[in-house]
């Protein structure tokens, strides 16, 4: 319709000689001639398209047809976070409309660590490893999460999926690899670890383990009379029972050896042991930690150190000497699933991606102003009618199985739920507990923070953390205090006259009194459950911000 009026307006406008007046030209007539045309216009295109569908299609056009199909066929308002290769390149499907490409440095590191260790001395002298027979075998307490640990990284190491690759750009042939390899491994075996190392073949410099790493700037081998190596070779001549079984074959490394001091409590904290040192030679893979949260990260450096020839099931591994142990006792991430749904299993690919970084605290931000996702046996209303959808909510049960799914990971789960400010989403089920703004003295429909001066704010409060602390067995709860409108406070006469019986004189003073109360309260629970269930150490709470006037 747009393209006939445009015609009709310069037929008028270029056509002063026409025999017919403007006022007396058949205009219905034309316009119905153009519709008419236009509609078998688009029927042929229909008929020419649906006639190329059915002949053999291309590459490019079958994905196209693939693609117009879901979009009719499935459900659009479906969340997909799928992970998927299209055309030869990585894509996040978010939706069944919109595909995400996820962007690889175009010359990705082999044989690297990342973080990079703290003591990490390496060589471009390398040996094959053995994924048909590799085996893992523990000396030392060992537990379920060794187990799981153990069963985790068989699966990324012997698959030779979840390793990284040697240089596709690279001059050298996989069977000169496997030449280069076997020779150092037969060079090597006739001298001891304290020596140095024989006129082996190394990589050349060209094709560094290492992207970002060379070899000149790795730190230099230890000498036996350093402490680190020192203390690392004690500690396995202090357990010989595993000695016994030969780690190395004709076919390479086939083994790697874990050698555990104690096991360390059951659940991740802030004062686990994640040290540990790791040793490959050419007739084993050594790993020395003092718990099993070391060894852990001990095995995630190892399926990083190990690499493969593209597209084949040649692996090797560097000679390599790591001391290795964390700067920081806290390393975590964030994830606002109160603002931005994100469902179990996204939780859980995020989850795995931290193992993978050595990241070991999940702050899990479970409620704001805009959604209460965490259904509540207690108050079960908060989700029933602050989630985006019934169904957009994450049950007791999900919630216990991503901490436990954290948990053999080595990764704490913090929940946070932002009191009293951010905690809108509170009103929609309790508006009796969150505070009235006013304008001018004259009540407005918006809400502020919780409500200080209710007794039921600090009830439901009481009750809703009493099965929280059941849920999350964390030494510590966020609470947000973060970003509190004040103003509903000083606007809301009710408050006001509370402040002026109880001699509150600002508003920073009424949140430290709920700070305080709320707090208390918060001890109370986390000792009162402590000493129901008998476990050690008491929880207390996390203060995220510091309020000044």
């Amino acid at each position: 319709r747009v393209y006939f009026f445009a015609v009709e307006e310069d037929f008028q406008n270029e056509c002063p000689c026409c025999v017919m007046s403007s006022a007396n030209f058949p205009w219905p007539i034309i316009g119905t001639f153009f519709r008419v045309y236009f509609f078998a216009v688009n029927v042929l295109a229909v008929a020419d398209y649906r006639d190329a569908s059915l002949q053999r299609p291309t590459e490019q056009t079958s994905f196209h047809r693939t693609v117009r199909s879901n979009v009719f066929t499935e459900p659009l308002n479906e969340p997909v976070d799928d992970i998927q290769l299209v055309n030869d390149a990585w894509s996040l499907k978010d939706t069944y409309l919109n595909n995400i490409p996820i962007p690889h440095a175009p010359f990705p590191t082999f044989g690297a660590v990342i973080p990079r260790p703290a003591y990490w001395a390496s060589s471009r002298i390398f040996y094959p490893v053995n994924l048909k027979d590799f085996q893992f075998i523990v000396d030392g307490p060992s537990n379920y999460i060794m187990q799981q640990a153990i069963k985790r990284y068989r699966g990324i190491i012997c698959s030779c999926n979840g390793l990284s690759s040697f240089l596709s750009r690279s001059s050298l042939m996989r069977e000169d690899l496997s030449r280069m390899a076997s020779i150092n491994w037969m060079r090597e075996h006739g001298r001891t670890e304290e020596s140095a190392p024989p006129n082996s073949t190394p990589l050349p410099s060209s094709s560094s383990p290492s992207a970002f790493k060379t070899s000149e700037t790795f730190e230099p081998w230890p000498t036996a009379k350093e402490p680190r190596i020192a203390l690392f070779f004690k500690a396995v001549a202090s357990q010989r029972n595993s000695r016994k079984l030969k780690c190395s074959s004709s076919l390479g490394l086939d083994c790697v050896r874990i050698h555990i001091q104690q096991a360390g409590a059951s659940w991740p904290s802030l004062v686990m042991n994640e040290s540990y040192s790791l040793m490959v030679s050419h007739d084993s893979i050594e790993v020395v930690a003092v718990e099993i949260w070391g060894a852990l990260r001990a095995l995630e450096t190892l399926s990083q150190l190990i690499w493969c020839y593209p597209n084949s099931e040649m692996a090797f591994i560097n000679r390599t000497f790591i001391d290795d142990r964390p700067r920081f006792p806290h390393r975590g991430i964030m994830l606002d699933t109160s603002r931005h749904y994100l469902s179990k299993r996204v939780i859980m690919a995020n989850l795995e991606a931290m193992e993978y970084n050595k990241l070991n605290v999940f702050h899990w931000h479970l409620s704001d102003d805009q959604s209460f996702p965490f259904q509540s046996q207690v108050f079960p209303e908060l989700s029933q009618k602050a989630a985006f959808r019934q169904d957009l909510v994450y049950t007791l049960e999900d919630a216990r199985q991503i901490v436990e799914f954290a948990r053999v990971r080595g990764i704490r789960v913090i929940p946070e739920f932002d009191l009293p400010g951010h905690a809108r989403s509170w009103a929609y089920s309790h508006p009796e507990i969150v505070a009235r703004c006013y304008h001018n003295g004259i009540l407005t429909p918006f809400f502020g923070p919780l409500d200080p001066t209710r007794q039921e704010t600090y009830k439901i409060l009481q009750g809703f953390f009493t099965e929280v602390v059941q849920v999350f067995p964390d030494l510590y709860i966020h609470l947000g205090f973060d970003e509190i409108e004040m103003g509903c406070w000083d606007s809301n006469p009710r408050i006001q006259d509370y402040m002026r019986a109880k001699n509150i004189n600002s508003s920073l003073s009424l949140l430290k009194h709920f700070h305080v109360r709320c707090v208390l309260l918060s001890v109370f629970i986390f000792v009162s459950h402590r000493q129901l269930t008998g476990s050690d150490g008491g929880r207390i709470v996390g203060v995220r911000e510091r309020v000044r006037p």
